[in-house]
């Protein structure tokens, strides 16, 4: 995964949030997610985030889901 990459998080204390890769290290990586109305970065296993599909344009949120799960 690169820098500038979108990612959701799969596990941990943020699973289910969505953000942003701003930096890698060895083994870990720091995401920004936004946590209550305030972005914030957090530093959390490589492991625990997979990378996003990009939203189909003019395709509903639950067709968007499906491209993704398949």
């Amino acid at each position: 995964m690169r820098i500038g990459e979108k990612v959701r998080v799969t596990e941990g204390p943020f699973v289910g949030m969505y953000g942003a890769i701003i930096s890698s290290l060895r083994r870990r990586v720091i995401v920004a997610v936004t946590l209550e109305s305030r972005e914030v970065e957090v530093e959390i296993e490589r492991d625990w985030i997979v990378g996003t599909t990009p939203l189909k344009r003019g395709a509903s949120h639950i067709e968007n889901s499906r491209r993704a799960a398949s």
